[in-house]
Formats: C-alpha cells, structure tokens, sequence
C-alpha cells in the first residue's frame, strides 16, 4: 500500500531490499500490486545473502568431491501459513532468517541421521561493520544461539569445514 501510495504521489519511488528483491521477500506481492494498480516498474536485481555471507567468511558454498549443490531455504512463514519442516535434500544448506528456526533444523537433521559433527557456520549481520561469524557443529546448532541483534544465516554442510592455515 505504501508503494502504490508513494508511486502515485511521486514521479520516482525506489523500494530498496537488502541482498536479492527476488528471494525471500515480499517481491512477489508487490509486484502484484504494482501491476493491479497500473504502476510501471523496474527491479535491479542485488546479490543475494547466501553468495554475499559465502565471500565474508571466505568459505565457497560448492567444494570439488565435496558438494555439488545448495539449497537455500527458510522456515519462516507469512501469518496464517502452515510450517514447512522438511530439509532440502542438498549438499550445501543455507537457511535464510534462521536465528529462531536453525536450533529447529539442526535438530530435525540429528534426527535424520545427519552427524553431530556436521559444519555449520552461522553469519549475523552480513555485509555489515558488526558481522559476526561463528563457526560450530550441527550438535552445538542444536543447542541454540546466542540472542541474536540482526539477521541471522546459517549455513551447513561438508564445504562449511574449516581449512587448516
């Protein structure tokens, strides 16, 4: 409503969207309005967190003979949605806006007989001057994070292990 508001009020409004508008937004719904209202549009595309979190910690989300594939996921859901508790079946797995939900997700992984050794890197305000970085097991996931500030992306998997320096 805000956006339709402001486009009909102005001559330019620029909606901006930390890391990819088209992933794990409100891209689609705004877009709908846009259109439902007769509103041109342009969208710029950015770099999504999983990619830009990868670069910070210098830690490639796909390894030669280690992973092929990622997933990125959330389980965050709109107001009146049903959780979605499955894991994607991947190599490399990035949960978008995992503060509250990645304890949730380690634990269902445990249960599926992923190892309790499993890497997990949890970035916190990525891209930013207080990005945190911690690196830990899926069994240390289970048991919670610390109270986060910001957002929150966990990512796991093989490619996630620590290099020796």
């Amino acid at each position: 409503q805000q956006i339709i508001s402001q486009a009909q009020t102005h001559r330019l409004v620029v909606r901006l969207k930390g890391g990819d508008p088209m992933l794990f937004g409100r891209a689609d719904e705004e877009i709908r309005a846009l259109e439902a209202a007769g509103i041109s549009y342009e969208i710029v595309p950015g770099i999504t967190t999983a990619l830009a979190a990868a670069a910070s910690v210098r830690q490639p989300l796909t390894k030669r003979g280690v992973a092929r594939s990622v997933a990125l996921f959330t389980s965050s859901t709109a107001p009146g949605e049903v959780a979605d508790t499955r894991i994607p079946e991947c190599d490399t797995l990035v949960q978008y806006m995992g503060g509250r939900e990645a304890m949730l997700t380690a634990n269902r992984m445990l249960a599926a007989g992923h190892p309790e050794t499993h890497p997990v890197v949890v970035i916190e305000n990525c891209s930013r001057a207080d990005e945190a970085i911690t690196h830990m097991t899926l069994q240390d996931l289970a048991q919670g994070l610390h109270t986060s500030s910001g957002p929150v992306l966990v990512m796991m998997g093989e490619a996630m292990r620590q290099r020796r320096t």
